[in-house]
């Protein structure tokens, strides 16, 4: 199993000293969707407790409620 195709995937953390450094390189993320298809299949995500991950699941619920909610168009 030298090869690097036989290889497990691994998580890698990046953390950066400024959290708008790190937004701007999340929302840019859009751009690999026309790039090699070797970078194709890298995922970003933010890292995030499960209590985290619970609040934004959340915190999504309620904003979908009240878009449901509002009639107003």
């Amino acid at each position: 199993m030298n090869s690097v195709q036989e290889r497990k995937p691994r998580p890698v953390l990046i953390q950066f000293r400024d959290r708008v450094l790190k937004n701007m390189i999340m929302e840019s993320l859009g751009k690999l969707k026309d790039a090699d298809e070797i970078f194709k299949k890298i995922i970003f995500t933010h890292d995030m407790t499960m209590e985290d991950r619970e609040e934004y699941k959340r915190l999504v619920n309620e904003a979908k409620a009240k878009q449901g909610d509002d009639l107003s168009g």
